[in-house]
């Protein structure tokens, strides 16, 4: 029995003491979490639900952890019962006598049990302070209400603008990438030389969502500039301008081939120029030369002059097909040298700019669009042009040596053709080149607007993203008066003469007409004066702020007029 009080004592005080705990902790909490929100509130934004998720378990935590170290054993329990109820330390003593049998140790616990058989646990106070207890709740309710504190109208708006923005930035990053993959997909093999599909796509990754309106513009302005860069890069105004100058002088040719090459790149169409420029080659691998049967000779002697004949002819058959092709080709070397040398000479003048802002005409490695030139193409165009006049000169040469009967080597000549065909291939690829890179440059371009619609569309210029320029307005239903045929009398549809003249000059203006001068007649009648009369009488005799003699007056004044109008004698006399 002795245990079971203690115990029940001790129970009393621990439970007094966790109400203590936990309300010391709750208001802790609960200052902090006023603390907190304040902060928030100031600034004009609500206080987060995460703030009171957080603080529950911290407090219930910090409640518990400070109970279980300040708890009370059966020792203190039983010695807070014995000065509670003034006991005299008896449940102490039976407490660490407990398990002694003998009879003073027996006599004493039967005195305990006689002492605490009235006594109840519920007497024991909980010690729960109300200035504790109230300021908890006060506090509770004040962190609370903050929790209903709506956030101010600058923070909504400031909120909804970056949701809006995350939106559109996530939005903007999905059609980057669509785009980028569209146009990866649809280039040629030119193009994939030019650009580099795979930088381009690192690019557009590192795009992210963000809820930073500026922090978005800030990436979509350095990815312009990255794209700017790779468009400077790709740059080959010069040697399209030459180009356009060569097929300005092209186009004065007589032969159709070189017309029709001048054309392809005056309008600047480099694959078919590349195309047309493989019939001005010297070297015809499909056709062979004619031989000589040497299966059947009948004699030495015979055979040998047979064979120097037949040998002399096919030579002479191979320079006039030589010289043929050299006049062809020579059209077109002189006057791309000829352009050439006439840009070189500008240059010399101080136009001496290079292509793609790059002086080396090399561009940094990793960027789309970089490249390496082997040979500036003027150069490319004037030794051409020199090895055309060279072999010229040498066709010439062996024109005079078959004339004088001698065997002249071609295996010279046969080096030269070789290397103006190698020249021929070089100005081939370069176009090929020049083609690819310009049609890399306008995708690069096009790429550069849809990333202006984006930041426009970012910034709230504009309420929907159309990047690849689909879609636009219906058609209109309104009309054009001036265009219809038929005739409204109720509209000018421009269809009737109209009388202008100059204001100020009209004949009202200009003299004076007298009234006797006219011819008209008045169309108003005595019978509409007289009603008009009697109306004026009438209304002034009925009104009730007119004494009587009055209205008396007034109405015998008005039968008199009526009466004279109808008797005109009565007036002359």
């Amino acid at each position: 029995m002795i245990l079971t009080f203690i115990h029940k004592v001790r129970t009393r005080l621990n439970t007094g003491l966790a109400l203590r705990c936990l309300l010391t902790s709750l208001l802790g909490a609960a200052a902090i979490t006023i603390g907190i929100g304040l902060s928030y509130i100031f600034r004009g934004y609500a206080v987060p639900v995460q703030v009171y998720y957080a603080l529950a378990p911290v407090t219930v935590l910090a409640a518990a952890v400070s109970w279980f170290i300040r708890r009370r054993n059966d020792r203190q329990a039983a010695s807070f019962a014995d000065h509670h109820f003034h006991l005299k330390d008896s449940l102490s003593t039976s407490l660490e006598f407990t398990g002694k049998e003998e009879d003073i140790y027996t006599l004493q616990r039967k005195q305990t049990e006689t002492a605490i058989q009235p006594l109840s646990d519920r007497e024991v106070p909980l010690f729960v302070s109300r200035k504790l207890l109230i300021g908890s709740l006060v506090a509770l309710s004040g962190a609370t209400a903050l929790a209903f504190v709506p956030p101010s109208q600058e923070v909504l708006d400031r909120q909804e603008e970056e949701r809006i923005t995350r939106m559109r930035t996530d939005e903007i990053q999905r059609e980057m990438e669509k785009t980028v993959e569209e146009m990866i997909q649809s280039l040629d093999e030119d193009e994939k030389e030019a650009l580099k599909p795979e930088e381009l796509r690192k690019w557009v990754k590192q795009l992210k969502e963000t809820a930073d309106k500026r922090e978005a513009l800030r990436n979509y302005a350095r990815l312009e500039q990255k794209i700017q860069k790779s468009i400077d890069q790709l740059e080959q105004r010069k040697s399209e301008e030459l180009l356009k100058n060569a097929g300005l002088k092209l186009e004065k040719a007589s032969e159709m081939d070189t017309k029709e090459m001048g054309k392809k790149l005056k309008d600047k169409d480099y694959k078919k120029a590349a195309e047309e420029l493989k019939k001005f080659k010297l070297s015809n691998k499909d056709q062979k030369d004619p031989k000589i049967d040497k299966d059947k000779p009948k004699s030495k002697e015979l055979d040998t002059k047979d064979f120097k004949e037949a040998r002399k002819k096919i030579d002479k058959q191979k320079l006039a097909d030589r010289q043929k092709k050299l006049a062809k080709l020579r059209s077109l070397s002189k006057r791309l040298a000829e352009a050439a040398r006439q840009q070189k000479g500008q240059a010399g003048n101080g136009n001496n700019a290079k292509e793609g802002n790059n002086a080396n005409g090399k561009f940094a490695e990793g960027d789309p669009g970089a490249e390496m030139t082997d040979q500036e193409l003027d150069e490319l165009l004037e030794d051409l042009d020199m090895a055309a006049e060279e072999l010229e000169e040498m066709l010439e040469q062996f024109e005079l040596d078959l004339e004088k009967g001698e065997n002249p080597d071609g295996e010279e000549m046969e080096e030269l053709m070789g290397r103006i065909d190698r020249q021929l291939g070089q100005f081939q690829k370069r176009m090929m080149q020049m083609h690819g890179r310009r049609k890399a440059r306008s995708r690069l371009q096009q790429l550069a607007r849809a990333l202006g619609l984006a930041q426009s569309y970012a910034n709230g210029q504009c309420d929907q993203l159309n990047m690849r320029g689909q879609g636009g307005k219906k058609p209109g239903i309104g009309t054009d008066n001036r265009t219809r045929k038929e005739k409204d009398k109720l509209t000018d549809n421009g269809l009737y003469d109209k009388l202008k003249g100059q204001k100020g000059n009209g004949q009202s203006l200009s003299s004076i007409e007298e009234a006797e001068s006219g011819s008209g007649t008045s169309g108003r009648t005595g019978e509409a004066r007289q009603r008009e009369f009697q109306q004026q009488m009438s209304s002034f005799v009925e009104r009730d702020d007119i004494p009587d003699d009055m209205k008396a007056g007034v109405k015998e004044y008005f039968k008199n007029i009526h009466r004279n109008t109808a008797d005109p004698n009565n007036s002359d006399k």
